[in-house]
């Protein structure tokens, strides 16, 4: 995680990310279910901020999550759970913290690539995706807000996105090629 060296998120072939603390070695959120992945997840991506990350996957769909109140709770637990771990040497492991399943993306598309998605990249707001299919595309995720009574919530997914360039390139069956932006 951009904001915190002890969080990593996992990608996995059972359809879901998971965050971890491995400070405390605890995992403390799932991403998945209901509207995530429907087959292995293969590439995620930290947004700048820290507060969301986008992944794809076989499924060919790209979906950002954001960390809700819920997990950024959990967060805080795990990290208090690290401190107590340092603190009582005779604490040889924790409990599971938060392990909340978050189901809900605040963006999902299957329109940005016909193949599998292998590899993600934020670049600011913008993401850049790559796929089989021999294009990596750079693209805005539209993320309309809709107001209830409840407060302004995101649009629940599917939602739009502005392709902005396509690159194709040769030997496009190699999965897992990946690429990086330097920050600058």
């Amino acid at each position: 995680s951009p904001g915190n060296e002890w969080l990593l998120l996992s990608a996995s072939m059972d359809w879901t990310c998971r965050l971890w603390n491995l400070r405390s070695r605890t995992q403390i959120a799932i991403f998945g279910g209901h509207e995530g992945h429907r087959d292995s997840v293969y590439t995620l991506s930290w947004h700048v901020s820290g507060e969301r990350f986008a992944s794809g996957g076989n499924d060919r769909s790209v979906k950002i999550w954001e960390l809700s109140e819920r997990v950024r709770d959990a967060i805080r637990a795990s990290i208090d759970a690290a401190d107590q771990l340092e603190r009582d040497e005779t604490v040889e492991e924790l409990a599971v913290i938060g392990n909340s399943m978050e189901q809900f993306p605040i963006f999902s598309s299957k329109k940005a690539h016909v193949h599998c998605v292998d590899c993600v990249a934020f670049i600011g707001d913008l993401l850049s995706t790559k796929s089989t299919e021999g294009k990596i595309r750079l693209w805005l995720p539209v993320l309309e807000q809709t107001r209830t009574a409840l407060g302004t919530l995101p649009k629940p997914p599917p939602c739009e996105l502005r392709l902005l360039r396509t690159l194709e390139y040769e030997d496009s069956d190699v999965y897992f090629l990946r690429f990086a932006f330097d920050a600058k």
